[in-house]
């Protein structure tokens, strides 16, 4: 649902949110290349009981290769990246059916 609110000093016109059910294969936040002014916010729910990893990388793996493992997130964990499009997310869990909800601006 895109709506206006103020952030900070800045009015913003486009605000999107949504979640995403992860699992153990890395999937994309979102298809959508529209392009954003600040990033995405992403936060895992009370409710998870594994570990999300998040990246800006297709290959992101769950915190059993360094080279690739993405950001851990646990239940409650929230991170913002400032990207220029939700595509460019990826998230993997180490458990089945964890859950991520994400605010785009």
């Amino acid at each position: 649902m895109a709506r206006k609110v103020v952030i900070g000093k800045k009015t913003k016109s486009v605000i999107n949110t949504q979640a995403k059910t992860v699992g153990t294969t890395a999937v994309q936040l979102a298809p959508s290349t529209r392009p954003l002014e600040a990033g995405v916010q992403i936060v895992c729910p009370t409710t998870n009981t594994g570990i999300c990893y998040v990246a800006v990388r297709s290959n992101v793996t769950d915190g059993d290769t360094d080279a690739t493992d993405g950001y851990p997130l646990n239940a409650s964990d929230s991170l913002f990246l400032p990207v220029s499009s939700e595509s460019e997310i990826y998230v993997i869990s180490d458990t089945a059916a964890q859950k991520v909800f994400w605010m785009s601006y």
